[in-house]
């Protein structure tokens, strides 16, 4: 696979360039802001209309990003080996949303059928912005699926079927999902969710549905 042109997807804030990184936010896009020179192409939206405000389905793609800085466990030292620029995707999600525990399945599930259109449409038109973009492969998260967030199941499964739905005009697709550091057993996580969900297992499995049978 060709890695020269990489995209990474941003959960961004529905109010603001950066969220709340000057408040010591430690969030993904804060980290993301912290670690490159993206807020020289954001900043602009501090004094002009934002285009990922709230009441709008809309992604915004910066190009061109530099990675200045390493992680925060390293204590963001400045890189002496800087790597090649990336393309930053920023999409926001709907955080106003009614969720319940299904008693059958013990699953996360949406009540209003309106707030899970809401987020397939988003992620159908990050899925094209991804083509559009150029890049040779892009790095996705659990949309939307942080604390108090869409339920994981449901959002992988919409992954799934919008990632068919567009088929192999797709870069290749890396999901990078990290389970809730404050999570306790036996709390299954969205790393273990999304695998299952999105991984073909390598032994049979009735219980597995491929990508083409949850788009019909």
């Amino acid at each position: 696979v060709d890695y020269s042109r990489i995209a990474v997807l941003n959960m961004a804030n529905a109010n603001k360039p950066g969220g709340h990184v000057k408040q010591g936010m430690d969030s993904q896009e804060e980290d993301l802001y912290r670690r490159t020179d993206i807020c020289r192409h954001t900043q602009r939206y501090l004094t002009e209309e934002y285009p990922l405000v709230e009441g709008y389905i809309r992604i915004m793609e910066q190009k061109g990003i530099t990675i200045m800085r390493g992680t925060q466990e390293q204590g963001y030292p400045f890189l002496t080996d800087v790597p090649p620029v990336i393309t930053v995707i920023s999409v926001t999600v709907n955080k106003r949303l009614s969720t319940s525990v299904n008693e059958t399945s013990t699953q996360k599930v949406y009540n209003k059928t309106e707030d899970k259109l809401e987020l397939t449409l988003r992620i159908r038109l990050l899925m094209h912005v991804i083509i559009e973009s150029g890049c040779t492969a892009v790095v996705l998260s659990a949309i939307g699926c942080g604390f108090n967030g869409h339920p994981p199941e449901e959002v992988a499964l919409i992954c799934k079927k919008e990632i068919y739905r567009v088929g192999s005009a797709l870069p290749f697709i890396y999901f990078a999902v990290l389970d809730d550091k404050n999570q306790k057993p036996p709390t299954v996580g969205n790393c273990e969710i999304f695998q299952r969900i999105l991984e073909r297992p390598q032994e049979a499995d009735v219980n597995w549905t491929s990508a083409r049978d949850v788009f019909t």
